[in-house]
Parts: structure tokens; sequence; C-alpha cells
């Protein structure tokens, strides 16, 4: 089945909701599912360029996520993705 690479402007967007929803988690103490999406998060900023993946055992940060905006950031190639 061929790779079906997602456009950039529901990239875009997709971190918007994310982001969202991470800083819900976060004013309210957070809940056990936050973490993934601040995980999920970061896997979208990194597509787009915006930030490092972290090392494997390390999860991404996701306050230092949420000062990022997607806006303007192009996709990685799909060879990297």
């Amino acid at each position: 089945m061929p790779t079906k690479l997602r456009g950039k402007q529901e990239v875009v967007e997709r971190c918007r909701t994310l982001g969202s929803r991470v800083a819900r988690g976060l004013a309210d103490d957070g809940e056990p599912d936050d973490i993934w999406l601040g995980e999920a998060l970061g896997a979208l900023l990194w597509s787009l360029g915006r930030v490092p993946l972290p090392r494997y055992d390390t999860p991404f940060d996701s306050v230092a996520l949420l000062e990022l905006s997607p806006v303007g950031a192009e996709l990685r190639p799909l060879a990297q993705i």
C-alpha cells in the first residue's frame, strides 16, 4: 500500500487542535492521556521541522511545544517522515 502524506494545511490544523487540548490538559493538572496528546503534537511539529526528535526514552516538552507555531512551516521530505 503506498504511503499517503497528509497535506501541510491538514497537519497545521491538527497541530492547532492538539495544542488546544494539550493546553487544557496542562491547565487541569493533566490527565493520564495528556502525555500522549503532547507526543502527538510533538510528532506533528517535528514533521513540520519545528522541533527535533527527543531521545527515544524522553517525551517531548509539552509546555515548550505550546510556544511554537506551525504556521509557515514546510513538511519534511517523505523519506524523513
